[in-house]
This record gives C-alpha cells, structure tokens and sequence, in this order.
C-alpha cells in the first residue's frame, strides 16, 4: 500500500524592510500574506503598519548609527532596503555583522547591464547605487561570511504613467531624468494625452515595452 508523503511546513523567515515609507508598505502587506514575520525599520513612528498590517512590528533606527543596525538586525535572514546613500551603505555593513543571509538593495529600476561600468562615472547616480552595488560584491565573495545579495531590476513602475505620476504613493519626488512630478512629460503626457513611441531598436527589431507595477514587485 503506497503512503502519501507528509508536506513538512516551509521553514519560517524572518524579514526586514529598511524604509517606512508608501512603497516599504506594499511591501510588508504582500508579504505578511505569506505569513512570514516582518520587521520594519524606520526613522520615525508609522502606527499605520502595525495598526493595519499582522505580523508587521516596528523598530526605530538611527541610520547613521551601525552598531544599533547591527543589534536590531540580528536573527534577520531577509532584508529589503528602500533606502539610497551613505544610510544604505551603513544598512549593509550592519547586515553582515548581523550574519543576515540575503540583502536587497534599493534598485528597482533598470538592467544592471545597461548601466555604466564599475570604473567609470554615471552622471545618473545620484543615489549611491554603484557604491552599495560594490559593497555586496565584496561580501557575496568574503570567506568569513558570505552574505548574496539579489537586486530586482523592474524598470520604471506602471504607475509612474498614471495622472500625478508616483506622488501619491510619495515616491520619486525628487527631479531627475523624468523631471519634477506630476508635471513631467518623460515618454508620455497625461494632460495632453501624447506619448513618445519607439517603433524600432538600434538594430532595427521590433521595439517592445515590458511595464512593471509596485505590487507585482512586492
């Protein structure tokens, strides 16, 4: 008689999200729905996470301050930042003193490959991202304790092409490439109702466009 083959429960998690912001929120609420715990690092209280999220707990943090990371880190195995900069940097140090296991970096945005490389400037960096990038290589290959790193590369959200742009999630107010919102033209105008549209790449194939939404991401 054959016997079916008991399904061991999937071993629990324990998740960071660096960040109390709109995007750090979709984040916890998709992954709360996989009942893995998650803890929020933040600068200033969000009542809001714990007032509306289960299993979601607070912990306020002073980013410049690596030994407090280092402490509120321990027993983490997945650690998502939405934070940029020196604060990020600091993220990442106190992570692998903490012998976290997995690092996400905040770079949502478009292929690694297309990006300037390691030993050149880009003059679109203006969030630290080379620096962190470097610094996760580094410990991804240290001997003592590896700590992988996984970098989501999505591109420019969805919503970003919506009426207001991103600003009502308050992401991406700060100008850059596309311009300060809601008032920005980049690809497509809203209020006028045009859009820019490539038909065809460098090599003459057929161009197609491939659009991420923040909570496909999450």
């Amino acid at each position: 008689m054959r016997q079916k083959a008991s399904q061991q429960p999937a071993a629990m998690m324990r998740i960071a999200i660096a960040g109390g912001g709109s995007f750090a929120y979709i984040l916890a609420q998709e992954i709360i729905k996989t009942a893995h715990p998650v803890l929020i690092l933040t600068r200033q209280p969000h009542p809001e996470f714990e007032e509306n999220l289960d299993s979601c707990q607070l912990a306020l943090v002073d980013y410049q301050n690596v030994e407090e990371l280092h402490y509120v880190l321990r027993g983490v195995d997945l650690l998502i930042s939405t934070i940029s900069n020196n604060e990020q940097l600091n993220l990442i140090d106190a992570a692998r003193r903490a012998r976290v296991r997995c690092f996400v970096p905040s770079e949502f945005e478009g292929p690694l490959s297309h990006r300037p490389p390691a030993n050149s400037t880009d003059p679109l960096d203006n969030r630290g991202s080379r620096a962190a990038l470097d610094l996760l290589e580094s410990w991804s290959q240290s001997r003592s304790h590896r700590m992988n790193y996984t970098v989501f590369s999505c591109g420019i959200f969805m919503e970003r092409f919506a009426r207001g742009g991103l600003q009502p999630w308050g992401i991406g107010t700060q100008p850059g490439l596309m311009g300060p919102m809601p008032t920005s033209d980049y690809l497509v105008n809203v209020e006028q109702g045009t859009a820019e549209v490539v038909e065809r790449d460098a090599a003459g194939r057929t161009a197609y466009v491939a659009m991420t939404s923040m909570y496909d991401v999450a």
